[in-house]
């Protein structure tokens, strides 16, 4: 995972060199933040499951990156968020007008390096940018009620979407790319759920924002009395999508080493989190 890592990481690094000289500085603070660059891993891993090469998968892999990235920095401007990874969010450094156009051209720069791949590697990935969108206007109002077909939007979809291009880029039969899209969907929703439970406990030290979204704790706290129910809950729902996102995976035909790093990213950005709790 380490080769595909430095992979994306140079190209991102290209995209901050090739940006343009008034919004290079803001391009630059938005992409070379601590992210854990888990979209792109999962293009990446799951393209060459089927055989795709490193080289043809990490313009895709890249895509799915300033998607990611383009939409914290506009779900930092909804939510008046001051902190991010770590450091000031784009908007309070850079400014509002900055950091909406900052958005703006890293959504339209991964439409760009899209470019080269076919019809169904642009649509999985522009119906998961719609579906994001909309989740985010459904998180605005949320409910216990459309809680999971929110985050299925905000969040799963492009972890599906991330892992169903790759399989395509590899080659995948269409019930294969069927069932990697599934674990990666699973995956998000597990993922969601861990973001979630640390918000919940505080344990969340490098992101702070002036509006609490109505996570799945809080949500489920009306109707359940005590911290550690709530928590114990959550943790459950977590085991229950991994374990989904784990046997969708299991169906795939294939024994490479890849598929097997793929298990190993399902617990490190759930289970292994928790553990640290």
């Amino acid at each position: 995972m380490e080769n595909d890592l430095t992979r994306v990481e140079l190209s991102l690094k290209e995209i901050i060199r090739e940006a343009p000289v008034h919004i290079r500085d803001v391009v630059s603070y938005a992409l070379e933040g601590s992210g854990k660059r888990i979209r792109p891993l999962l293009v990446m891993l799951s393209g060459k499951l089927f055989g795709a090469s490193a080289h043809t998968l990490v313009n895709a892999a890249v895509a799915v990156e300033l998607m990611h990235i383009a939409s914290l920095v506009h779900d930092d401007i909804i939510d008046e968020g001051v902190l991010r990874r770590g450091g000031e969010s784009l908007h309070i450094r850079f400014g509002f007008p900055a950091a909406i156009l900052c958005g703006d051209y890293l959504l339209c720069k991964s439409l760009n390096l899209l470019k080269g791949y076919n019809e169904e590697v642009m649509k999985k990935f522009t119906r998961a940018g719609m579906l994001m969108a909309d989740g985010e206007m459904m998180d605005i109002n949320i409910s216990m009620n459309n809680y999971f077909e929110c985050i299925g939007r905000k969040t799963a979809v492009l972890f599906e979407a991330s892992t169903g291009m790759g399989a395509v880029i590899g080659g995948a039969k269409h019930s294969d790319v069927l069932n990697i899209e599934r674990f990666g969907w699973h995956l998000g929703i597990a993922y969601q759920l861990t973001d979630d439970l640390l918000d919940y406990l505080g344990l969340w030290k490098d992101k702070q924002s002036v509006r609490k979204g109505a996570t799945f704790p809080r949500l489920i706290e009306r109707c359940e009395e005590g911290k550690k129910d709530v928590a114990d809950l959550t943790l459950h729902l977590i085991h229950r999508h991994r374990s989904l996102s784990c046997g969708f995976l299991k169906k795939i035909n294939s024994n490479g080493e890849e598929k097997d790093m793929l298990v190993k990213l399902t617990r490190d950005i759930t289970l292994g989190i928790i553990k640290k709790i």
